[in-house]
């Protein structure tokens, strides 16, 4: 699914175009006083005024052709929103590709038919906001932070927006409403640079752009964005936001909770929010993973909407601030926007559950408790350039008289037109908590630690290199953040080749890389040295496969393990618009880390996707097996299956039953879930989860929650 996305992305900005000029498309958009249905329909008379255009361009590997459909776009707004309307021309309309899936689930709609909308920042900013809708009103959205020439970072967040879309005789139609205060829109700014693609999946993969990018030029998408003016100030209405939410559960007893989180728009770019007893709780669980052979805590990413709201400041090269670290809290206080020319994040949260994620040398360890501890959260960003930015970071975590604090000055520029610099300065000071019950080692120790992020990038459309230099040193800990391991120095070179092929019948692109790296101890002697050959390859008929070989050589607990390797393939492939699979296997040496010797690892996963109208079914089938030698004498054989079955009646509504299954501890879990939730914020829940150990008792827990958002 990642290189996919990737293969698609990559589809929308090639710069190797034809080497035409073009003039940037405009629109005025309309103001408009009537009420606009967001139903799919474009059946309102504000329509008949808006501003029209239609996207223009076909884009190939290297040259930009016209579009053989057409797609006209509409645009209006009023004092708090934005609106889009789409029309969709069809030669066939049951060549559409669509499937239906539950709003957390929206992830899943890659494969179809989408239109894009791409919101950027502001006129130079290298973010940009990412919606995203298919045939059946299904809506995706990412917060896009662009990295270099060709690649990107898509966080996590909720929005509120509003889309629809329906599928007529001709074409399918769609309407989006976005939010001011959703965009962080700055009300004295008379226009905004967007674009907007239409992506159409048949025997190729057709892609059609309002806005293309000019041939040999390395991607900066806002540069290449088209313009929407306003007629008139929009106006700043409704300015707070009440979030009240109840919570009731049953295991052994009967369990209430409620709580509150509000939130106020001193401006669409500076914005207060405070929770009160915040409800944190994951309806949606962690999937099962495969965890038997390995030495570091396993990541999991935040799903919480509190946190994810403005999160983007807070990536960095070293994730010195990893949320869910904020475990439980009872209060939790934001304000995230900016101020003059500075972009300025603060967070401060009570935890009545403190975690920790502890790394040393090679390893790492997850610790809970009943301790309480308070979290403040500080970052400052400025952009002085296009491409050029610094920021200053800190953090500090305070147990009863421990703490654990960090300071972090990172940044990114670009000079020379194809180059690109990131860097990032770290120190901690950590006094321990004194409590060896929670963790043996917590002896109220003091430790001073210290790291660095250098990253170097030359990068054209054919052709980049990438130079990396890390490290961390020993002491260095950061107790609000997530860190797999500390006491090491990472070298690393990366060369890659993209070749597109014209008008081959079957592939469409092959790029292979060639990488080595090794990891020192911090700035002492190495103990790891890898050399990876990597190929990509996509084909037509939505099918991408990759290829990888490494062979590397290792030192763990002063065991010097060489002649280790790895070969790994990897398919995705969607050949019919309801089913799409990926398959995963992994052949190779590698280390047993509990005995400490080699193991012959065959590891593979399947994911199967099967869609009919609104029934989905997803299966999922891991399995990592360690033998002795010769693939004889297991030493692990782990098995992790999943399962989803959904039903969507509306695309609001819909119930999903998960399945779960581990072998090594023996444990199937079941999910069942009713969902109707409009919005990421209003929101109704029932269901339970069922834990059952083999040879032992059942565990359950039934769950209903309401959550509606309040707007005056």
């Amino acid at each position: 699914m990642q290189i996919f996305k990737i293969f698609i992305f990559i589809l929308f900005y090639s710069n190797i175009f034809s080497q035409e000029k073009y003039t940037f498309p405009s629109l005025i958009a309309k103001r408009v006083k009537g009420v606009i249905k967001i139903d799919g329909y474009l059946n309102e008379k504000e329509w008949e005024n808006a501003a029209i255009d239609s996207l223009n361009f076909e884009i190939t590997w290297d040259k930009i052709e016209k579009p053989d459909v057409k797609t006209k776009i509409l645009v209006l707004y009023d004092n708090e929103n934005l609106y889009f309307g789409i029309i969709c021309y069809e030669k066939n309309i049951k060549e559409i590709r669509a499937s239906k899936v539950n709003p957390r689930e929206s992830f899943k709609i890659f494969q179809d038919d989408l239109i894009w909308l791409y919101i950027y920042k502001d006129t130079t900013s290298s973010e940009s906001y990412s919606f995203a809708v298919n045939p059946f009103g299904i809506k995706y959205f990412s917060y896009i932070v662009y990295i270099g020439s060709s690649s990107y970072q898509s966080i996590f967040k909720d929005i509120i927006w509003d889309a629809d879309a329906k599928i007529n005789d001709s074409c399918w139609t769609v309407e989006i409403s976005i939010p001011f205060k959703s965009i962080e829109f700055e009300k004295n700014v008379n226009f905004f640079k967007a674009n907007i693609s239409r992506i159409r999946p048949r025997d190729l993969l057709h892609s059609y752009i309002w806005s293309p990018h000019p041939v040999g030029k390395i991607l900066d998408p806002v540069l290449y964005a088209g313009k929407i003016y306003l007629e008139e100030e929009i106006k700043i209405t409704r300015p707070f936001e009440f979030l009240p939410y109840f919570v009731s559960s049953k295991e052994k007893e009967i369990i209430y909770k409620i709580g509150l989180t509000t939130k106020y728009y001193l401006t669409y770019t500076k914005i207060f929010s405070l929770a009160l007893n915040p409800d944190y709780s994951q309806i949606e669980s962690d999937a099962q993973e495969i965890d038997v052979n390995t030495i570091s805590a396993i990541y999991y990413p935040e799903k919480r909407p509190f946190f994810s709201e403005g999160s983007q400041i807070f990536k960095t090269p070293f994730e010195i601030f990893y949320t869910r670290t904020i475990n439980n809290p009872l209060f939790a206080f934001k304000f995230y926007g900016e101020l003059e020319k500075f972009e300025i994040s603060y967070i401060s949260a009570y935890d009545k559950n403190t975690v920790w994620i502890i790394p040393y040398f090679q390893k790492s360890f997850y610790v809970e408790s009943e301790e309480k501890s308070f979290s403040n959260i500080f970052c400052l960003k400025r952009e002085f350039l296009k491409n050029f930015y610094a920021r200053i970071f800190l953090t500090d975590r305070e147990i009863k008289e421990s703490f654990s604090r960090v300071f972090s000055f990172d940044g990114t520029f670009k000079f020379l037109k194809y180059n690109y610099f990131t860097y990032q300065l770290l120190y901690s000071y950590l006094k321990e908590l004194e409590n060896s019950n929670i963790f043996l080692e917590f002896d109220g120790e003091k430790l001073y630690g210290k790291g660095f992020y250098l990253n170097y990038v030359f990068s054209l459309p054919k052709f980049y290199l990438n130079l990396l230099w890390e490290g961390i040193s020993s002491d260095f800990r950061a107790d609000n953040g997530f860190l797999s391991y500390n006491d090491y120095e990472k070298r690393e070179s990366n060369i890659g080749i993209n070749y597109f092929f014209k008008e081959n019948p079957l592939i469409q692109s092959l790029s292979p890389q060639f990488r080595i790296s090794e990891l020192r101890k911090f700035l002492k002697g190495r103990y790891h040295f890898e050399k990876d050959v990597l190929l990509n390859i996509n084909l037509k008929k939505l099918t991408g496969l990759a290829f990888r070989y490494k062979i590397y050589s290792h030192e763990y607990q002063n065991v010097d393990f060489k002649n280790l390797w790895d070969l790994i393939f990897s398919i995705y492939s969607s050949p019919f618009k309801n089913i799409n699979f990926f398959f995963y296997i992994d052949y190779g040496r590698q280390i047993n880390y509990a005995l400490l010797n080699y193991g012959n690892v065959l590891s593979y996963s399947i994911n199967f996707n099967f869609y009919i109208k609104n029934l989905k079914i997803d299966f999922g089938y891991s399995r990592y097996t360690m033998f002795e030698k010769d693939y004889k004498n297991k030493i692990y054989d782990q098995k992790v299956f999943n399962n989803e079955i959904s039903y969507s009646f509306t695309r609001f509504t819909s119930f999903r039953i998960i399945n779960q299954y581990n072998s090594t501890t023996s444990e199937y879990f079941i999910y069942p879930l009713f969902s109707f939730e409009p919005t990421p914020f209003t929101l109704f829940y029932f269901g339970s989860n069922h834990t059952i150990i083999k040879n032992s008792q059942k565990d359950y827990k039934i769950f209903l929650k309401f959550q509606y958002q309040i707007k005056l």
